[in-house]
């Protein structure tokens, strides 16, 4: 009977899709066979009852049937055909569950532990966050001092702070030295410049005056390593021109009867020399210890000078 029962039901759903031409979907219910037959235990109206082989029984005694519930759908475009339902029906998911989830990409991602340990450091920007390098250390230069204990990069207590500045007024070097004592060693070496003596001075750092930043100015005396500070102090380069020095002597060299000086600015070459000393019967001439002195002599050339001065005699 209950095969009977069941193609009975399938025969009247053919038809039906056949005048209707509608969809439908297949879900699962429970039935329960009695004496009137099997009948649905869910009120599901319009269903199709297909009884699978092997079905179970739940506690109750009621048969697990699948049954297959006829929607109201669209209308087959294609001649009114009739679909076959089929034994296991397809189901049907949250549209929501098959979009793909947004994906936000994470340069170099690191283990969970990593992560933990890591400072934060990161800038957000359009919601990527983007890593910062740390800013790497700036030691600031000293040479030290044994004597008063002093390391490179310290700033001990009961200290002056002595800053050493290079023409381009950037800090050339910083020492810290004990209150009440000199320099000593600690004092730099002056900044070369060619032609000119260097030293170092008391300054301080001013803008320039056509506005291309900042010079170093001098304001006070020079120093040496003798220096006793009293404050925290500025230091700045200075230098002097250099000057050569050229003595004209008489004929016995016992006198000196005129003196010039030259420098970088004519290339230490004498353009005025004195006349020679006139002498009775003779023609006179200047000489140093390289030979005849002329206005083409450098006077900072090599075997010139010493001490920067130049020794010139007649000679007849």
């Amino acid at each position: 009977m209950y095969k009977v029962l069941k193609k009975a039901l399938i025969v009247f759903v053919t038809v039906f899709l056949m005048m209707t031409s509608m969809s439908w979907d297949g879900i699962r219910v429970i039935a329960e066979e009695n004496d009137n037959g099997i009948e649905l235990i869910d009120d599901t109206p319009d269903a199709i009852i297909e009884v699978d082989p092997g079905d179970t029984e739940d506690d109750d005694g009621n048969q697990e049937v699948e049954v297959i519930e006829i929607n109201e759908g669209t209308q087959s475009e294609q001649n009114n055909e009739v679909v076959t339902p089929v034994d296991n029906p397809v189901e049907t998911k949250d549209p929501e569950e098959n979009k793909e989830p947004d994906i936000v990409e994470v340069s170099n991602p690191k283990p969970q532990d990593e992560q933990k340990n890591e400072q934060p450091n990161e800038v957000v920007e359009n919601n990527v966050p983007v890593k910062q390098e740390p800013n790497e250390e700036v030691k600031e230069p000293s040479r030290g001092n044994p004597e008063n204990g002093i390391k490179a990069g310290e700033q001990p207590e009961n200290t002056w702070v002595v800053t050493f500045y290079n023409r381009d007024a950037q800090v050339y070097e910083k020492i810290y030295v004990t209150k009440g004592r000199s320099i000593g060693d600690q004092l730099p070496d002056p900044i070369r410049r060619d032609d000119y003596d260097a030293y170092w001075a008391i300054g301080e750092i001013v803008p320039d005056s056509g506005g291309q930043g900042n010079v170093p100015q001098v304001t006070g005396d020079r120093i040496s390593g003798s220096f006793v500070p009293t404050e925290d102090v500025t230091i700045v380069p200075d230098y002097s021109q250099i000057v050569y020095t050229i003595n004209f002597y008489n004929e016995e060299k016992t006198s000196i009867i005129d003196t010039k000086t030259v420098n970088s600015d004519t290339s230490y070459c004498l353009n005025d020399i004195p006349t020679v000393p006139s002498k009775d019967g003779y023609v006179g001439r200047w000489a140093y210890s390289g030979g005849r002195f002329t206005n083409s002599v450098h006077a900072n050339a090599e075997g010139v000078a010493t001490n920067r001065i130049v020794e010139v005699w007649p000679e007849y």
